[in-house]
């Protein structure tokens, strides 16, 4: 949000960090029960690497490509927070704040 500093100069906010889970798909005739669960600071190009279009994409993914971002889960306060989340998501019968609920 705005701010104004001492001098009453008027700032503005800068953009927060983005900090996401995704859910993709496989798009793979025969194999679109494919699915990967991953963290990124940048969606658009994180499906492009998995896609192959550009490189450092995960190699978990290469066999099934192409992917399709279903879902994604934003607005964690900072990376651990997203990357616990996106660990509980990956492995749900290990992790206790899932566990409870299943």
């Amino acid at each position: 949000r705005p701010r104004t500093d001492a001098e009453g100069v008027h700032h503005e906010a800068s953009m927060e960090a983005f900090y996401g889970c995704y859910l993709l798909a496989s798009c793979q005739t025969g194999n679109q029960n494919r699915t990967y669960v991953g963290f990124t600071v940048d969606p658009r190009r994180r499906i492009r690497q998995h896609n192959g279009e550009i490189s450092a994409g995960a190699w978990k993914t290469k066999r099934w490509r192409p992917w399709k971002m279903v879902l994604c889960v934003w607005g964690f306060p900072h990376k651990v927070a997203a990357l616990q989340f996106e660990h509980a998501w990956q492995h749900p019968g290990i992790s206790r704040h899932v566990r409870t609920r299943l």
